[in-house]
């Protein structure tokens, strides 16, 4: 197989293409890139403080794998990083892209 030809179906894999998206925009700057959020930790309450020590630091969770905000929901995680964002005044510490996340981030004081 040609190295272009692996090369692109590299990138078409789910999330890498947004995550090169997000890396050319500036928000890999500050950012864990991961193939998915159970790479973080399966146990719960590690997982939440790594999301909250990435919060407090203004960096965002990058999932090459999966939807994070998806995944970080039913894992129950969203609701308790949202709630702390309100809370703190602090944007969440994930990139899901587009519109949404440049809303939540300006509400938030971070743009």
């Amino acid at each position: 197989m040609c190295t272009s030809l692996r090369r692109a179906m590299h990138f078409a894999r789910k999330g890498v293409e947004a995550t090169s998206f997000a890396f050319d925009h500036g928000v890999g700057d500050n950012a864990l890139l991961v193939e998915d959020v159970g790479k973080i930790s399966h146990d719960y309450s590690t997982a939440l403080r790594v999301l909250e020590f990435l919060q407090d630091h203004g960096a965002v969770l990058i999932c090459t794998q999966c939807d994070v905000s998806y995944v970080l929901y039913i894992k129950g995680l969203s609701q308790a990083l949202h709630q702390r964002a309100v809370r703190k005044g602090l944007g969440l510490p994930w990139w899901t892209g587009g519109e949404r996340y440049t809303e939540i981030n300006r509400a938030a004081g971070n743009d």
